[in-house]
């Protein structure tokens, strides 16, 4: 987001009279698939046999807008006014409240290593040094780069150090980091970006005489996968004049430097809400295709005005780019998709299943087509994953009149949005959907692939509604899925499958066990999940004793006696529920050493009923 050359003057003549209250948005519903896009690209080669040509021009990635930004809100982040804002030289011009600033200039919730594994593929960059004016002297670090929107945002060091480490981790990942401007850099400034992008990126540099023809597979094969842009211009301290020089051409005559006005068309839009902002993205994609020697940004955001947050008219232009690239765009010659939070939306599934370019035998691109009038007429949005409102889309909310399943899909059909009211199961494709009295009653949409059905559903509500997230691995940072962190209020589990859930990133803190259907409410777990361990069950046998009902909690997979529960890790008298798997059954007993009262279990029991909380002692035999 470019600041208008009014923003700091109006800025601070709003500060002075009132605080700005942040909106956050409702997120749009999100995949299924959405925490397996740490490696997308390679993914996409597997199924794609054709992707591995596709030129850098061709393909679709998707890219966030002032990606530095998403350390704004980090425990121990210094909130520090930053030089495109003010002139961090003049004290007096710290009036402004870093809340006001953050509000207008955070556009992301993620780190840029957070970012690249959620799949962002184009990182927008505002680099300058670290500067200051402590009241009695001004500081300025030329070596201690930083990025920067209205406050400084995270370091360049430690965003070209998770973009090496990224990169070297996915051998078929490309990144691009585009320098749009500079901010007050000195020679010294730009010689040290220099040498820490050849340290850390030098071996991986794509020449810009290679040119947007490069195909993904040549980069791949010599290992050539960044490509860094810089802008032309260098502003001086001070938003309020923006004065500005050129980037000294020493710096820009690089071989691994793309030239933004030569080798890039990236139109700034300019608009403060998505009514307007929707037209001038239309006619920029309309003319897409007309700049096939460049690589092409869709700047697809709102500048918010003066008193609102980027975060609350981030979502309305986000369902712009859902739409587009769920009806024509695809064919428009998009290239790169920009977006702010672009976490509210599904949009890396939906760019990364357009990549997959899938076909049936006639040659009809995978996909559920959803029309606006019977026999596959009329208006149509081609869907890959979840839509909790189609008002946004171009068929329309209340207008769906046929559905055509291309593909290995199952579609589930809503009256209301959010996946509420009537639902109405779709296997194949329909031409009238009056026949199934839901003829323009169509308002949201959930689409499965129906050959990865097995796997773990984390959803955002209870009852296994809201956004939702299918994982068949291990998840150690829930906020990188859809679903997000600390928000996960139900969990189904479809196949072999047991799941721990734990109250921090990375398996740490609390923890608490899932096993078998899962728990349609997580009760006391709800929202408070960071991350989640998938473990397969396929081939243990046994008899599975649980802490709590519907097989919940600490558990022990026993196949021989114990004769003692005191000394085990879920204690005495605290089973509640039995599960048999293969050829075992289970003889409880209220006593230590096979004791006092008994009772066979010979197959699964959700519930113990009167013998809840009372086994001391367990005898394993064959069934």
């Amino acid at each position: 987001m470019r600041k208008k050359q009014v923003w700091i003057v109006g800025l601070t003549m709003f500060v002075l009279a009132a605080s700005v209250a942040i909106v956050p948005p409702t997120p749009a519903s999100a995949d299924f698939n959405s925490s397996t896009n740490r490696n997308w690209m390679e993914q996409v080669n597997q199924v794609n046999p054709n992707f591995a040509n596709t030129k850098l021009r061709d393909v679709i990635l998707p890219g966030s807008h002032d990606s530095g930004t998403g350390v704004f809100d980090d425990p121990g982040f210094d909130n520090a006014l930053s030089p495109d804002l003010i002139n961090t030289t003049q004290i007096y011009q710290y009036v402004i409240p870093t809340e006001v600033a953050k509000a207008q200039g955070r556009t992301q919730d993620f780190n840029v290593a957070e970012q690249l594994n959620a799949g962002i593929r184009y990182i927008d960059l505002r680099p300058g040094p670290n500067q200051w004016f402590d009241g009695l002297t001004f500081r300025n670090q030329e070596t201690t780069l930083r990025t920067m929107h209205g406050l400084y945002g995270e370091g360049m060091e430690e965003i070209l150090a998770s973009t090496k480490n990224f990169l070297d981790a996915n051998p078929k990942e490309i990144v691009i980091l585009d320098f749009q401007l500079f901010h007050v850099m000195t020679d010294v400034s730009y010689t040290h970006l220099k040498n820490r992008l050849m340290y850390y990126l030098g071996d991986m540099l794509l020449p810009q005489s290679y040119g947007v023809d490069t195909t993904l597979g040549q980069m791949w094969a010599e290992n050539k996968r960044v490509l860094i842009y810089y802008g032309s211009h260098n502003y001086w301290s001070g938003a309020t004049t923006k004065a500005s020089g050129p980037v000294p051409s020493q710096f820009k005559n690089e071989p691994y430097i793309w030239n933004r006005s030569l080798d890039m068309r990236s139109v700034w839009m300019n608009r403060d809400n998505a009514g307007s902002l929707k037209g001038d993205i239309e006619a920029e994609v309309n003319v897409a295709a007309q700049h096939p020697d460049k690589l092409h940004i869709l700047q697809n955001m709102v500048t918010p005005a003066i008193g609102t947050s980027v975060a609350s008219v981030a979502a309305s232009a986000n369902a712009i780019a859902m739409n587009g690239l769920q009806s024509d765009w695809p064919s428009k010659g998009v290239n790169v998709i920009q977006t702010d939070f672009f976490n509210y939306t599904d949009i890396v599934n939906v760019i990364k299943r357009l990549n997959m370019k899938e076909k049936d035998a006639s040659g009809t691109e995978y996909g559920v087509y959803v029309y606006e009038h019977p026999n596959f007429q009329g208006k149509v949005n081609r869907l890959f994953g979840d839509v909790d409102n189609l008002s946004d889309f171009v068929v329309g909310n209340d207008t769906a009149s046929s559905i055509k399943i291309v593909g290995p899909y199952k579609v589930e059909l809503f009256t209301n949005s959010g996946f509420t009211g009537t639902k109405t199961a779709l296997t194949s494709s329909v031409a009238d959907l009056s026949t199934l009295g839901q003829d323009n009653t169509i308002t949201s949409v959930r689409v499965d692939r129906a050959d990865q059905t097995d796997g773990v559903y984390v959803y955002e509500h209870d009852n296994f509604t809201g956004k939702r997230v299918r994982l068949t691995g291990d998840e150690p940072r829930m906020s990188l899925t859809n679903v997000g962190n600390d928000s996960a209020s139900s969990i189904q589990i479809v196949g072999n499958y047991r799941v721990e859930v734990y109250d921090d990133v990375n398996f740490q803190g609390n923890s608490y066990q899932y096993n078998v259907n899962g728990s349609a409410s997580l009760g006391g777990w709800g929202d408070r999940i960071s991350s989640i361990k998938v473990i397969p069950t396929t081939n243990e046998n046994g008899v599975f004793v649980y802490q709590h009902s519907n097989y919940e909690g600490k558990f022990m997979r026993l196949t021989s006696d114990v004769s003692d529960m005191g000394g085990s890790i879920l204690g005495n008298d605290q089973i509640s529920s039995v599960r048999t798997v293969g050829p075992y059954k289970a003889v409880i007993y209220e006593n230590e050493n096979y004791q006092g009262n008994s009772i066979t279990y010979t197959s699964s029991n959700p519930s113990l009923g009167g013998w809840n909380d009372k086994a001391s002692s367990i005898k394993i035999l064959p069934a």
